[in-house]
């Protein structure tokens, strides 16, 4: 019986793989932030890749949406928002997909949040926060449903303007703008906790704003590869 328990493992694993991926594929959206002219007002909108099929998905009052994020694995949307009209505080905030049932992860937030993004499998959300009054900025992390806020690095005279993470090789890659102009506008990696900072671009004369990678196919091949043949082995050493 034990070999069987042992090939079930393997199963869920990859079940659960294929299924992210048909739930992505199913979705077939693109999302975006929109801020509405000459209003301090927002709204967030979807629609097909081709372009067809816009959607309202949510309006923002008073707020500017900075940057989204999509948890295709629970069907959710996390935002961050600026409040313009300064009174409440800016926020984070997490939705269905369509919209539906809106959850304030963190409010009344001092610092502006910028560019977010998302570590699904271990539970977190990154952010980089521009520190109000300053030309500093920070990046900070947090558990998915707001709790735990830690900070991951600051930014002295200099603005993040997103983020992108590396989940394959535990990354997190974020543009930086020099406010104070002296240096130059940068691109840095760091691993996840923070550490290990490496100056990947600088000195660059035009700002670098949003940003997006692709891990190294040949890593994440070798890491599923892995899966498979760990657990085909433990179910033939088993039987």
């Amino acid at each position: 019986m034990q070999h069987r328990h042992e090939f079930s493992i393997v199963a869920v694993i990859l079940v659960f793989v294929a299924g992210s991926i048909v739930r992505s594929a199913e979705a077939s959206h693109m999302y975006w932030a929109s801020s509405i002219d000459g209003t301090p007002d927002s709204e967030i909108l979807r629609a097909n890749l081709d372009g067809s099929g816009v959607t309202l998905i949510t309006d923002s009052a008073n707020h500017k949406v900075r940057d989204v994020a999509l948890d295709l694995v629970n069907g959710h949307i996390y935002y961050t928002n600026e409040d313009v009209v300064p009174a409440f505080g800016h926020d984070i905030i997490r939705r269905d997909l369509d919209g539906s049932n809106p959850v304030l992860l963190l409010t009344g937030m001092p610092d502006i949040p910028e560019g977010i993004a998302l570590d699904v499998p271990n539970g977190h959300m990154y952010w980089a926060s521009s520190i109000d009054g300053t030309p500093d900025s920070e990046i900070l992390r947090a558990n998915l449903d707001g709790s735990g806020v830690t900070l991951i690095t600051d930014s002295a005279n200099h603005k993040v303007r997103d983020v992108a993470l590396d989940l394959v090789n535990g990354h997190i890659y974020y543009t930086n703008e020099d406010v104070v102009p002296a240096f130059g506008h940068d691109i840095i990696r760091r691993d996840l906790d923070g550490s290990n900072p490496v100056l990947l671009l600088t000195g660059m004369p035009d700002i670098p704003e949003g940003i997006a990678i692709v891990p190294e196919p040949s890593s994440i091949i070798l890491a599923a590869f892995g899966v498979v043949a760990l657990g085909t082995w433990r179910w033939r050493r088993k039987r």
